[in-house]
């Protein structure tokens, strides 16, 4: 389920989640964050998804406060317990594929609490020559997301002019400003050496403990620019700062290689990249109000979506992009057109930027590979980095196919017959 982000005010909440009132949100989140002056319900928070606050509708509407708090209780259990028990410990090393999930595991936990030292290590390892050619590469993806933005036909042209200027001025954040990588700008955010600490989970604990208090500080502010470990995606957009953030993950194999070509890195870094782009799009356009601006919505005065019935597809002023596409859910063979989203109109931003900036000295046949034109390692790059791996160890990426089938340059660069399976008549856009 793709998101739906909102600005609230905090005490429109209760008519999202009616069993929790304005004062507990305050509560919660002054707890929480600690914020000074201290939160009322007037402030307006950022929801990231609105689909959350349904959910969490559904669960307090199903079951009773100890229930939830039983559940809460269980999750943290199952979510730490690899690392503080021993004997958890030692049953989930002892798990068929703990050699790749253990090394996982771990990396996840560090990545959740050290965000600023792994994205700031990998600053002091790439020479500034690297750094510069993948900002480049970002760059023009950036440049040729905001032309297409700009000849944008299914959307008002007060709406384009607004997502455009906001997705002009928008940045794209990868690495830790040096400033921030002293002694003292790391002791305010994870404190000084726990020579008390007798293991792993003591060191992280007490890091989370220095990260909680350090709320407030320029230098926590700072890491709030920084892309913090998701489940599913590399990169993330945060609206309230107007930051692309990209995770130092996504500056290596299949992503992105130094030595690649660059249909390769257009491929692979740019097409991740692009993808968060056009989320980033999408949540420009849901964010819209009646007057084109950023402005909190009023679930009180909309009405109720009759093909939905709940309190959470209420409608809005902002339409979502899937919502916008120029085509009907039977041309896609999953039947269901939000399957192209975010892949399609990424995969038109990524590839126009190819195009307009590849280089004619990093855009030459792979060895070993040399049956394939450059355009189509485009392709095959942009694919693989969406591929999943089944039990069976097939690989497969049926959401990238999809896309393809959609995409006109793709029936070209690969000879696909007009009617065949991927170069169908009736094909989908979005921008």
């Amino acid at each position: 389920m793709h998101a739906k982000p909102r600005f609230l005010v905090i005490h429109q909440l209760p008519h999202l989640v009616p069993k929790l009132r304005a004062r507990d949100w305050v509560d919660a989140l002054q707890s929480a964050f600690n914020a000074k002056p201290p939160l009322s319900e007037e402030d307006t928070l950022i929801v990231t998804n609105g689909y959350l606050l349904d959910a969490m509708r559904v669960i307090f509407a199903s079951y009773s406060a100890r229930e939830v708090t039983f559940l809460a209780v269980w999750w943290l259990i199952q979510y730490l317990g690899p690392m503080t028990s021993n004997s958890v410990r030692q049953l989930f090393i002892k798990h068929p594929l703990s050699a790749f999930l253990f090394p996982l595991a771990c990396g996840m936990y560090a990545a959740l609490v050290y965000t600023v030292l792994f994205s700031g290590a990998d600053n002091s390892i790439m020479i500034k020559a690297q750094r510069l050619v993948v900002s480049g590469l970002l760059t023009n993806v950036h440049k040729t997301a905001l032309t297409e933005v700009a000849a944008w036909s299914t959307l008002d042209i007060r709406a384009v002019r607004a997502v455009a200027t906001q997705l002009q001025n928008s940045s794209t954040v990868i690495w830790t400003p040096e400033e921030y990588m002293t002694n003292t700008s790391l002791e305010v955010l994870y404190g000084r050496d726990y020579p008390t600490a007798r293991s792993f989970f003591d060191h992280w604990r007490l890091s989370r403990e220095q990260l909680q208090k350090s709320l407030g500080s320029e230098e926590y502010q700072a890491s709030l620019r920084l892309f913090r470990l998701q489940s599913a995606h590399l990169a993330a957009y945060n609206p309230t700062t107007n930051v692309v953030s990209v995770a130092v993950a996504a500056l290596a194999a299949p992503y992105y290689a130094d030595e690649g070509t660059d249909a390769m890195a257009y491929g692979g870094l740019g097409f991740m990249y692009a993808m968060q782009l056009v989320r980033t799009i999408n949540a420009l356009t849901v964010l819209l109000s009646d007057d084109m601006a950023q402005t909190p919505w009023n679930p009180v005065s909309s009405a109720l979506d009759p093909g939905e019935g709940n309190t959470q597809n209420i409608s809005t002023p902002g339409r979502a992009l899937w919502e916008l596409g120029r085509c009907s859910a039977d041309v896609t063979s999953s039947g269901n057109v939000t399957a192209l989203f975010p892949l399609l109109p990424a995969l038109k931003i990524a590839h126009a930027a190819y195009l307009r900036f590849r280089r004619e000295d990093r855009d030459l046949r792979l060895p070993g590979l040399e049956e394939y034109s450059a355009e189509q390692v485009f392709f095959l790059s942009a694919c693989h980095v969406t591929c999943w791996e089944r039990g069976d160890q097939h690989r497969l990426s049926p959401e990238c196919t999809e896309a393809l089938r959609n995409f006109e340059p793709f029936a070209k660069a690969f000879s696909c017959p007009a009617g065949s399976p991927m170069n169908p008549e009736q094909k989908c856009a979005f921008l």
